[in-house]
């Protein structure tokens, strides 16, 4: 009886000539195997994990190096290592079939392929990817109990029960299922990164990598190279060929963050890869194949950045296929007694102290306060203060000054938050002395965040000597 579809192996044949394989393919369907033809070997990965295919034949043109290559990509991704791959030969090739077990191939069979050692050689790498995959099962389903039971980044790690949060996680849920584009915006502090994390986690990537990329905290330079990777030779420096952060979370997902500081050039070619997923290393011409999902993060008002000419409108609308808004602190307060007490704990713990509660007082203030730093800034001051408390309780006396003279508590809401946001920088760059390391922990950011509000208020120690002195 004739095996189903279901139950027949499939076989992809990837070769640039599939005409010259013809007769190959006869006699594979032939023994009862399903053929998948590929004619791109930059296609393999996409195509082997479509078809859920059980074996590869790699043909090489020239028994070229770069195209054995795809072997090392092929081992380094977690679903696709476990499929053998048999490099076929021609019979006055042999040595390449040598090459090929190096960069990683399990076998090679040589032309004119004779019939039954090429059955033999099948039936063994099949019986191999069987063994491989019962072990990769199991060993998926560990993974998976463990993602359920202990996940480090889910939903449980984003604290609020204010109707805003809710919100937030409903979202979070919906569109954790797809692979759309998503765009996280919030003032800085708010936890987007959380956010990020909790769609990947909860997403069927979540066994695959994550990349974070902080736009802001690189010059442009550095950043086309950073997220495309660079040929070696691309230019000074570049003494070999590197991977960028696109390549890296092939399968998985990328986090863009800060994506309202990126360039109009670095925009452009982010706009390239939304729409065809393709993009070429710097100084490279060989174009890239990605499959993951692409998640963007801002604290910056894009909208306005649009009408200023400053971002491109179809980026935007790319990148914000699904929005989520993540509220500031200063909107769910109700939240601050439960995220202080995570924090008391975490911090308890690492510092070694019992540490256990806050008085009233030191309570109310921290309530009180308007927290421009946002979560991040909260979590600051909770570190701090179980470092000075002196015993089980922190009081008021260990929160930081400008919580106990209510400095927090903006008094002008006239002013836009621009506005107070940088006044704020300024006065805290002046009070750690222009240490911008000190300066980004005090505010609750970090450095690279810091960096990029220097550069967009255009802050420098002239603006402090002009403040000072009006």
């Amino acid at each position: 009886m004739r095996k189903s579809e279901l139950e027949r192996p499939k076989i992809l044949v990837a070769s640039r000539d599939l005409k010259e394989w013809g007769r190959l393919q006869e006699t594979l369907e032939s023994l009862g195997y399903q053929v998948i033809p590929c004619d791109s070997h930059g296609r393999i990965p996409m195509m082997a994990t479509e078809e859920e295919v059980d074996l590869i034949l790699l043909s090489a043109e020239k028994d070229s190096a770069e195209d054995y290559r795809i072997c090392e990509r092929l081992e380094s991704d977690e679903r696709l290592k476990y499929i053998p791959i048999l490099a076929l030969t021609r019979e006055d090739k042999a040595p390449a079939g040598r090459k090929a077990l190096n960069f990683g191939a399990d076998s090679y069979i040589t032309e004119p392929f004779h019939r039954d050692e090429m059955v033999s050689t099948i039936k063994a790498m099949l019986r191999v990817r069987r063994h491989f995959m019962e072990l990769y099962q199991e060993k998926k389903e560990k993974l998976s109990l463990r993602h359920r039971s202990n996940l480090p980044y889910d939903l449980e790690t984003l604290i609020g029960r204010t109707e805003r949060m809710q919100e937030v996680y409903d979202v979070i849920s919906a569109a954790a299922q797809t692979d759309s584009t998503v765009l996280i915006q919030g003032e800085t502090g708010t936890g987007k990164e959380l956010v990020a994390q909790a769609l990947h986690s909860k997403s069927r990537r979540w066994e695959k990598p994550f990349i974070v990329v902080n736009c802001a905290a690189l010059p442009e330079t550095l950043l086309q190279s950073e997220l495309f990777g660079h040929e070696k030779g691309a230019f000074t420096g570049a003494i070999r060929q590197k991977p960028g952060k696109f390549e890296l979370a092939h399968t998985g997902t990328i986090f863009l963050d800060e994506v309202g500081e990126l360039s109009p050039m670095t925009q452009l070619a982010l706009l390239r890869v939304l729409q065809e997923r393709k993009f070429e290393r710097v100084g490279g011409e060989k174009t890239l194949e990605l499959d993951m999902r692409i998640i963007a993060a801002t604290n910056s008002n894009l909208e306005e950045a649009i009408a200023q000419r400053k971002f491109r409108e179809d980026l935007y609308y790319r990148l914000s296929v699904i929005t989520i808004e993540v509220p500031p602190l200063r909107e769910r307060k109700e939240d601050i007694p439960l995220l202080s007490a995570d924090f008391l704990r975490r911090f308890s713990s690492k510092i070694g102290k019992e540490v256990n509660d806050f008085s009233k007082e030191a309570l109310e203030l921290m309530m009180q306060h308007n927290w421009p730093g946002n979560i991040r800034e909260l979590e600051n001051v909770v570190e701090r203060a179980v470092v000075f408390c002196k015993g089980n309780t922190i009081t008021a006396g260990d929160l930081p000054h400008k919580l106990q003279t209510g400095i927090g508590i903006i008094a002008n809401k006239q002013r836009t938050l621009q506005e107070i946001e940088q006044e704020l920088i300024l006065k805290t760059l002046a009070d750690c002395r222009w240490n911008k390391h000190q300066t980004a922990k005090e505010l609750g950011i970090d450095r690279g965040t810091l960096y990029g509000k220097i550069k967009r208020y255009g802050l420098d120690k002239g603006v402090e000597k002009s403040t000072t002195g009006s």
